[in-house]
């Protein structure tokens, strides 16, 4: 799920777990473009959340994808939060969202909340 106002992008997923023949989750990269064809944006995080703030007047695709020291996971669907017309909009992400590392992982978007 994600809810827009002003210009912030709150991230918050599950920890994904390694299976018993993979290396330890050691952080996520979050990767966030403008449209699906852009060169992304890269943050890493060893935090299951992150904070962005981005302008509103833009739509934006953003995907999570673990990381180990065996290499990166699979990434997360990719989720798009579109330009905020109103003051305030909400959504959800379609569908379920895959990691190669767990059996199960969401990703909630609360985003682009005032706080």
């Amino acid at each position: 799920m994600w809810n827009t106002s002003n210009s912030k992008v709150i991230l918050k997923w599950d920890q994904v777990y390694a299976l018993e023949n993979e290396s330890e989750v050691t952080g996520y990269k979050v990767m966030y473009s403008q449209d699906k064809h852009s060169n992304p944006n890269v943050v890493e995080t060893n935090n299951t959340s992150l904070e962005l703030t981005l302008p509103t007047n833009q739509d934006y695709v953003i995907q999570i994808k673990p990381f180990s020291e065996g290499g990166e996971g699979i990434s997360s669907r990719q989720i798009t939060i579109p330009k905020i017309e109103g003051s305030i909009a909400m959504g959800a992400a379609p569908g379920s969202l895959g990691f190669s590392v767990v059996s199960h992982a969401a990703v909630i978007l609360t985003g682009r909340m005032l706080l």
